[in-house]
């Protein structure tokens, strides 16, 4: 139970700071293309690769830290 509330955390703050930095995009590159959505996604895959890199690598990051970043 305890891996399911971390996911849905990660999840709900993961949702929330997408939904946000796309709206700032939004109104600093204007709505013609959906650069927030390129952003978001381009940015989450790379820190989503750093987390899992450190976190397999050595003992920086804890498991259920890694999931929790993994999937927000």
């Amino acid at each position: 139970m305890t891996r399911f509330a971390l996911i849905c955390l990660g999840g709900a703050v993961g949702t929330g700071a997408r939904y946000l930095l796309g709206g700032v995009v939004v109104r600093w590159a204007g709505p013609e293309f959906p650069y927030g959505t390129l952003l978001i996604n381009v940015l989450g895959s790379f820190l989503i690769g750093v987390v899992q890199q450190v976190g397999l690598t050595s003992l920086l990051i804890p498991d259920t830290l890694r999931l929790v970043l993994a999937i927000g």
